[in-house]
């Protein structure tokens, strides 16, 4: 590391007590980087054939920069690298949490409509280079995470102040990892997945609820117009049809009486039948 301190952990014991350790280390972020894969891969799929949603887009991105950041924590526990490898395996996380801070508040920008959403993102920009700037230590990247919380926070907060649809999820995902996040700082690549996960649950959450209030919206929208068809439909068919059907019943009173009145009978039958299925 640049700076003169830094933490050195010595382990002695049996090998295979050793190699346990090993593998509970790498347990979490083994998991938490497929899980996150799967959770990307899907989001991108969802963007290319679904739907072309940017937030779904941006969505894939951040699950996928998590992805490769865990992949990385895990990858230390199954190869022996040599330990000048450590601190540059280090910086790619780092930047890969920076990534994700962005992508995260690039998401909610398109999917809550912010306006000058592009000056927030640089500003967050700026300020993820600062704590690199100011703090080149092995807890940079805690803080680059704890600087992206806190900005995607404050424009949730703006969102549920604005009557966003699904940013109260959001808002209290972020929580949840902030306080997760402050529980445990300095072990957050380790539990980066279990800090993160509620903040990425709020985010699904809040692309849910908007797509089920779309698609509630446009079952409205079709039921009215599929009523305004049908009652155009009515007002079209029903004059002509009483019409002829009252010119043929004039006809036939002259010739066949009795045939007449079934005819009326008839069409008051048909009437009831109409009115039952325009009901």
């Amino acid at each position: 590391f640049p700076n003169a301190v830094s933490g050195v952990r010595f382990l002695i014991d049996e090998p295979s007590v050793l190699q346990g350790i090993a593998l509970q280390e790498a347990f979490v972020p083994t998991l938490a980087a497929g899980a996150l894969f799967m959770i990307g891969l899907t989001s991108l799929i969802l963007w290319a054939l679904a739907a072309h949603r940017t937030p779904l887009l941006l969505l894939g991105g951040v699950c996928l920069a998590d992805s490769l950041m865990q992949g990385i924590q895990a990858a230390r526990w199954f190869f022996h690298y040599p330990a000048d490898w450590h601190y540059p395996a280090y910086v790619a996380m780092a930047a890969l949490v920076a990534v994700q801070s962005l992508l995260t508040l690039g998401f909610e920008i398109t999917h809550f409509r912010v306006p000058r959403g592009r000056w927030l993102l640089l500003a967050l920009g700026g300020l993820l280079g600062a704590v690199v700037a100011l703090n080149p230590d092995r807890l940079v990247g805690v803080r680059m995470l704890a600087a992206g919380i806190a900005a995607c926070l404050i424009t949730a907060m703006w969102a549920v102040g604005n009557g966003r649809r699904g940013a109260w999820p959001v808002v209290l995902g972020l929580l949840a990892s902030a306080l997760l996040l402050a529980m445990n700082p300095e072990e957050y690549r380790a539990s980066f997945f279990v800090t993160y996960f509620p903040t990425l649950c709020g985010l699904i959450c809040s692309l849910a609820i908007t797509l089920r209030d779309e698609r509630r919206d446009a079952r409205a929208v079709e039921l009215a117009a599929a009523r305004l068809e049908l009652e155009l439909l009515k007002k079209n068919i029903q004059p002509h049809f009483l019409l002829n059907t009252l010119a043929t019943i004039i006809e036939t009173i002259e010739q066949e009486p009795k045939t007449a009145v079934d005819m009326v009978e008839s069409l008051a039958g048909e009437f009831r039948i109409l009115s039952r299925i325009a009901g």
